[in-house]
């Protein structure tokens, strides 16, 4: 709540006591009691939920869909990442732009440390290909152009939102494009975002109510820990100047 900054006559401006509150043995027992009850009803109701019938799809219906491949990674990491040629995989630890590294691991946006997974998309992937051929990145590249061709952008990042491909939308949604700079005709720089999922409205995403059931039932999985968060950085190079 805001407050007003005129003076108050006749009132006590002394700061007031805080007074700290010890839980006993009793409601501490209780409070682990509930937690482990809660515990069980959300696993229960998880079973009988559309929810783990997704989960249970991307484990065992593999669809050479990106959108779809990158949801399999975060359901089943270990065996996706073996069986997923399209990525390169490795830690944030090991990132060898030390600077990217430090942006990333000091974030206020992303909970990332480093052990946290990062996933690389090769050039010419399906989702390497859906990015550069995006009208959201050319529209930012054309937009920030100036800024990028005099040095502004380096180790610098520019918010990139994806909403017109289901591939990049539902992989990506809000980016970054890191290190902009030009080279001969090209743009180079690295698009990063953080694999999770946010609880959307009914309504709220242009591709219906689908796409935000869908979501919804993986931001469930995630809020019990059933997915893996990871990282995605992938080099781009695109043409942009005439």
């Amino acid at each position: 709540m805001r407050t007003c900054g005129a003076k108050h006559e006749g009132k006590d401006t002394a700061e007031k006591t805080k007074v700290e509150y010890t839980l006993t043995d009793d409601e501490r027992e209780y409070a682990r009691k509930q937690e482990y009850y809660n515990d069980i009803y959300n696993r229960m109701t998880y079973d009988m939920s559309f929810a783990n019938v997704q989960e249970k799809m991307a484990k065992y219906i593999p669809i050479n869909i990106p959108f779809i491949q990158y949801y399999h990674l975060s359901v089943d990491y270990d065996k996706e990442k073996s069986r997923n040629k399209d990525n390169a995989y490795q830690v944030v630890r090991d990132i060898n732009d030390k600077y990217l590294q430090e942006l990333l691991m000091h974030s206020s946006e992303w909970d990332i440390y480093g052990s946290t997974d990062v996933v690389i998309p090769q050039y010419n992937s399906p989702l390497y290909k859906a990015v550069v051929n995006s009208p959201e990145i050319k529209k930012l590249i054309k937009d920030n152009i100036n800024k990028i061709q005099n040095g502004q952008c380096e180790k610098k990042f520019l918010n990139l939102s994806f909403k017109q491909n289901l591939n990049t939308h539902l992989v990506l949604g809000k980016a970054k494009l890191y290190n902009a700079h030009v080279v001969g005709e090209y743009v180079y720089g690295t698009l990063v975002d953080y694999y999770d999922f946010n609880e959307l409205s009914y309504g709220e995403e242009g591709g219906g109510n689908v796409i935000v059931y869908i979501n919804n039932n993986a931001y469930r999985q995630q809020q019990l820990k059933r997915l893996r968060n990871y990282l995605i950085i992938m080099p781009v190079r695109i043409y942009a100047i005439p």
